[in-house]
Order: structure tokens, then C-alpha cells, then sequence
């Protein structure tokens, strides 16, 4: 995570600790269990996008795909 973040943030940002990282990730991992979990009963989305999006780390020697799905509703509001 932290060669990560310093590409992203320049490699003198602060607090690239790794109990820093270390607590992220778990705020993070908290924030999508709760997102995963979330009701969408009452949500009506009248049309929905898919698309496979390819990552590559350095490190990696294949790519991973992540699926990516949005939702508009009739106000036209993407989610």
C-alpha cells in the first residue's frame, strides 16, 4: 500500500506509516462490507451499464478484471 499511496500522493506524503495503512485498510474493508450488505429493494434503476475493467499491478504478470456496474434511475441519476 505504501508505494501505492506515495504514487498517488507524492513520495513525501505524511502519515504512509504502516499502522496508518494498516488502519485504512480496515476502515475500507468496514466501508465495503457495509456497501456489500446494503438494501436496494426500494432503488428502481431503469437502465444498467456493465463493463470489465482491466488492472495490471507492476508486479503482476496477468491482468485482473474487475467488474464495474452502473445504474441510472428515472431521474437520471447514475449510482
Amino acid at each position: 500500500f505504501q508505494e501505492a499511496l506515495a504514487a498517488l500522493l507524492g513520495k513525501d506524503a505524511p502519515n504512509l506509516s504502516p499502522a496508518v495503512v494498516t488502519r485504512l485498510t480496515a476502515t475500507w474493508a468496514d466501508e465495503y462490507t457495509r456497501w456489500q450488505a446494503r438494501d436496494l429493494s426500494a432503488r428502481r434503476y431503469v437502465y444498467v451499464w456493465a463493463d470489465g475493467v482491466y488492472l495490471q499491478a507492476r508486479m503482476e504478470d496477468q491482468a485482473e478484471c474487475m467488474l464495474v456496474l452502473i445504474g441510472a434511475t428515472p431521474e437520471g441519476r447514475k449510482e
